[in-house]
């Protein structure tokens, strides 16, 4: 019995991995088609985020980090914006502000990967830091 279990995790392995180099490939293919370049494509955004912070006469960033891969790419971001010769950005503070309470799920789950995040986030940079803010009993306030 275990054997067949092994032989059948196997072989849904091998399928994703065929599936995600066919992905892979349909991606490159699409960017190929497009004349899309992801390094081009940041510099220009990366650009852009510094001139926005120039132009609203701002020197630091402050994000919610959730744990997620949206909120994660923002914040890297804004720490290669900070990076770049005459960058306005000094600071880029994330808080992460898990929520326990009625109706709220994964919560440890969340913020346990926001601080996996934040690690390696601020390894790459001294401009980064981040702290947690409990938001649970101003949410639970908001219940009553």
């Amino acid at each position: 019995m275990d054997f067949i279990f092994f032989c059948k995790a196997f072989s849904l392995a091998f399928q994703n991995l065929n599936i995600m180099s066919l992905l892979q490939l349909k991606l490159s293919q699409l960017r190929t088609h497009r004349n899309f370049e992801a390094q081009h494509y940041l510099t220009q955004k990366i650009a852009k985020i510094n001139i926005f912070f120039e132009q609203a006469g701002l020197n630091a960033a402050v994000i919610g980090l959730s744990g997620g891969v949206d909120s994660a790419l923002v914040t890297a971001l804004l720490l290669e914006a900070a990076k770049q010769p005459k960058s306005p950005l000094e600071r880029v503070q994330s808080i992460i502000a898990p929520i326990y309470g009625a109706g709220t799920t994964g919560q440890d789950a969340a913020k346990e990967r926001a601080l996996m995040q934040c690690d390696a986030l601020a390894a790459q940079s001294k401009a980064f830091s981040y702290q947690i803010c409990d938001l649970s009993e101003s949410y639970n306030a908001l219940l009553k």
